[in-house]
C-alpha cells in the first residue's frame, strides 16, 4: 500500500500559517463577520432541520468506538432524599459516556496527521495521553455558522446510494452545483449526500462494504473555493475502499494540510427530501479542552 505523500518541509501547506503562525482554527477563519451576515440572508422559509442523528446503543459501534451509555445520576426518589425539604419538587440528572467520533460529529484538526506535524506545523507530539490535544483541539474550532451548501451526489447520479470507493471530482461536485442552481463562494460549509445513511437506515449491514466519498482531486477545488468545513453522511468523508491505497488521504488533505475541520455522519436526508440546498449552517462541538472531535448537532436553517 502506497503511502500518502508527505509535503516537503520547503513547501508546507498553503494554509500553514496563512491566518497567523499560532493559528489552530484553520480555515474557519474565512467565516468574518461579513461573510456570517451574508450567510443569514439565505435563509428564505424559517423551517429548521437537525441534521444529527439520535445518540443510542443501536447506532453503529465502529471497532473501539463502543456504543454510548446513558445512565441515570439522580432520580426524582433520591432528590427528595438528598434534600428533604424539597416539598414534592424534584430533579432528574444524567450521566453520559460516549466516544467522541461515535454518531455525529466532528472532527478537530488534531484528529489525523502525517509524519511529525499537525495543522500549521505544529508537533504530533504535543498530543499526550494525559493532556490530549495540546495544540488544534476541538476548542480551538469552537463553532461553525456559515452558509451551507448541499450537493445531492446520490440524486445527481440517479441512484438511491453511491457505490463504495466511488470518488467525487472536482468535476462532477461542480455540476451537481450547478444543476441545484447553487454556486461555491469563499466561507461555506460544504456537505455531500451520498446517499450511505439511507441505506444504513433500511439496512445496516448491507453498508459494511464501504462507502462514496470526495475524491482526493476535489479537495484542490475545496482550497480553491474557500470551504470552511466539509460534511457527509458516511463515516468518513473519502471513499472506503481507499483509492488507490491511499489511506486516510483525504483527512490529511482537509485536517492537517489545509485546516479544514470535517463533520461526519450527518443525516440529510431531510433537506435532500425537501429539494433544500442552501441554507444558513450551526455547528457548536463541545469545548472539551484537548478533545480530537465531538458529539455534534448541526442545525441548518433554510
Amino acid at each position: 500500500m502506497p503511502p500518502t505523500p508527505q509535503p516537503s518541509r520547503k513547501s508546507p501547506p498553503a494554509n500553514w500559517g496563512r491566518w497567523g503562525k499560532d493559528d489552530e482554527r484553520g480555515a474557519l477563519n474565512l467565516l468574518t463577520p461579513a461573510v456570517i451576515r451574508a450567510a443569514t440572508k439565505v435563509c428564505k422559509t424559517g423551517v429548521v432541520y437537525s441534521l444529527a442523528l439520535p445518540i443510542k446503543s443501536g447506532f453503529p459501534p465502529k471497532g473501539y468506538r463502543k456504543p454510548p451509555q446513558r445512565a441515570t445520576l439522580l432520580s426524582g426518589d433520591r432528590f427528595a432524599k438528598i434534600d428533604p425539604e424539597s416539598k414534592e419538587v424534584y430533579g432528574a440528572e444524567d450521566y453520559y459516556t460516549i466516544a467522541s467520533h461515535f454518531g455525529t460529529h466532528m472532527d478537530s484538526l488534531a484528529h489525523v496527521w502525517q509524519g511529525a506535524h499537525l495543522y500549521n506545523g505544529f508537533p504530533g507530539d504535543s498530543l499526550t495521553v494525559a493532556e490530549g490535544a495540546q495544540r488544534c483541539g476541538i476548542d480551538k474550532q469552537s463553532w461553525i455558522v456559515a452558509r451551507g451548501v448541499m450537493l445531492d451526489m446520490a440524486r445527481q447520479m440517479d441512484v438511491a446510494t453511491v457505490p463504495a470507493g466511488y470518488a467525487f471530482s472536482s468535476k462532477e461536485l461542480l455540476a451537481c452545483a450547478k444543476r441545484q442552481g447553487v454556486a461555491l463562494r469563499s466561507g461555506d460549509a460544504l456537505l455531500v449526500r451520498t446517499g450511505w445513511m439511507r441505506g444504513y437506515k433500511k439496512d445496516p449491514a448491507a453498508m459494511d462494504h464501504g462507502e462514496a466519498g470526495i475524491g482526493l482531486e476535489a479537495c484542490a477545488l475545496i482550497k480553491a473555493k474557500g470551504i470552511c468545513a466539509v460534511g457527509s453522511d458516511n463515516a468518513a468523508i473519502e471513499p472506503i475502499p481507499w483509492t488507490k491505497g491511499q489511506f486516510l488521504a483525504v483527512h490529511i488533505e482537509l485536517l492537517r494540510n489545509q485546516g479544514v475541520p470535517l463533520l461526519e455522519l450527518l443525516d440529510l436526508e431531510q433537506l435532500a427530501a425537501d429539494s433544500v440546498y442552501e441554507f444558513l449552517l450551526v455547528v457548536a462541538p463541545l469545548r472539551v479542552e484537548g478533545g480530537t472531535g465531538s458529539p455534534i448537532n448541526p442545525i441548518a436553517i433554510a
